[in-house]
């Protein structure tokens, strides 16, 4: 997983961060452990930012065979992981979905303070 942390200002002139982070995931095996390093970072980074940190881009590059797991993980995180979704409340997550070839599909806006654990109910609802 790649990183990099830019830096913006508000309204008020007051200097605001975003981490973006990126994977190229070949093996939709691998997603899990992407995500454990995704979860790392991200705690360690609002960690150091706290009030200063305003978003997280996510970056998917994979065939688009996979985007809708990477969502469907991502909503997980955002709105059911225990230390992720304190975070998700001040902090915005972005996702981008890439293709192989590197061309942006699609992209997803989490909300700050918004819950996006729609998730839950699809799978329950799937099992019936």
């Amino acid at each position: 997983m790649n990183q990099k942390e830019f830096s913006k200002k508000n309204d008020q002139g007051k200097e605001l961060f975003v981490i973006c982070l990126s994977i190229e995931l070949q093996d939709l095996d691998n997603l899990v452990q992407e995500m454990r390093v995704f979860k790392e970072i991200v705690i360690s980074w609002h960690r150091a930012r706290q009030k200063e940190a305003a978003e997280v881009r996510f970056i998917a590059v994979s065939d688009p065979l996979y985007h809708q797991a990477i969502e469907e993980f991502a909503e997980v995180c955002h709105s059911n992981d225990i230390d992720l979704k304190a975070i998700f409340k001040t902090t915005k997550l972005c996702l981008d979905f890439h293709d192989n070839a590197g061309k942006l599909v699609r992209e997803r806006v989490f909300e700050k303070e918004k819950d996006a654990s729609g998730i839950l109910n699809r799978w329950f609802s799937r099992a019936k």
